[in-house]
């Protein structure tokens, strides 16, 4: 609302323009990043915490290489089809 009634407008050449310690690009940026984290996140606490249907995971699964060729679906590393 400052830079309104100051009359700066905000584009993309000007969202990076530091105004009063701060810019509307780098909040945008932290914003984006939030979502990444918090996502991830919540993707880790869905598989770790105990549910009523199907196996809760250890907490350290990402940790195990059992869980990364299950991701991948290379189980079956070796093996001729």
């Amino acid at each position: 609302l400052k830079m309104d009634e100051k009359g700066l407008s905000c584009n993309f050449l000007s969202m990076f323009d530091p105004y009063e310690k701060y810019s509307v690009g780098w909040g945008i940026c932290m914003l984006f990043f939030d979502c990444i984290f918090y996502g991830v996140l919540y993707v880790y606490f869905e598989q770790v915490m105990p549910h009523d249907v199907g196996l809760a995971r250890p907490w350290y699964f990402p940790l195990d290489p059992a869980f990364w060729r299950e991701l991948v679906g290379a189980s079956s590393l070796g093996s001729a089809s």
